[in-house]
């Protein structure tokens, strides 16, 4: 591997590592954020119930600037396994793919949809948490005359709780078809053709493909 190509995947391997952080930054900020709102609100003498789904506001925006390093981190790697790795030089990210495909034939699983669950959808899990608490508080305190607008207050978090699942469920650590697409991406874009200059994919778009 000449230093230019070197270079390139260190920087690279950086740039995974500084996505890893902010997305376990942010992961903490929400599930923080969650409890002391949960907590401060609960405890106000002016307490309202739709206080306790002013989390999900969080944990939204939260989802998707995770989801946003989660990409970030699957183009890097796919880009390093398509453009420098085999087997005489650098090999990590190619192996721990194919670790996992191993491992994964003799995982229970059952155990591993629930370590995926937990690990991919923190923020599902607090969205409906802060669904449930409302919910249940709503039905010992709300009069008969707001259960319309309490109707409507579950059906917007419920849509909400969904988006936020959509965010969170293509995390690419258990996601084997999403390492293919992103390292099939790479090699249509890397692909260059000496006679026109441009990535087939690029040509695909313009066909109309």
């Amino acid at each position: 591997m000449t230093e230019e190509k070197r270079a390139e995947y260190l920087m690279l391997r950086d740039e995974i590592v500084d996505n890893l952080k902010m997305q376990q930054n942010w992961s903490r900020f929400a599930i923080t954020a969650t409890i002391t709102i949960i907590g401060f609100a609960s405890q106000l003498p002016n307490f309202v119930t739709e206080m306790y789904l002013l989390p999900l506001v969080v944990l939204l925006l939260s989802s998707a600037k995770v989801s946003n390093y989660r990409s970030g981190i699957q183009r890097a790697v796919s880009y390093m396994i398509v453009k420098h790795e085999n087997p005489d030089e650098f090999y990590w990210e190619t192996s721990l793919n194919l670790f996992r495909d191993c491992s994964e034939k003799h995982e229970n699983k059952v155990i591993r949809k629930i370590r995926e669950i937990v690990e991919t959808q923190e923020f599902s899990m607090m969205a409906l948490l802060c669904l449930i608490l409302y919910i249940v508080t709503l039905f010992k305190t709300t009069p008969e005359h707001y259960i319309l607008r309490a109707v409507l207050f579950i059906v917007i978090s419920a849509i909400t709780i969904l988006i936020i699942y959509i965010f969170s469920k293509d995390y690419w650590s258990f996601n084997g078809k999403m390492s293919e697409k992103f390292e099939g991406i790479w090699k249509s874009v890397l692909d260059i053709s000496e006679t026109s200059g441009h990535c087939e994919c690029a040509k695909d778009t313009k066909s109309g493909i």
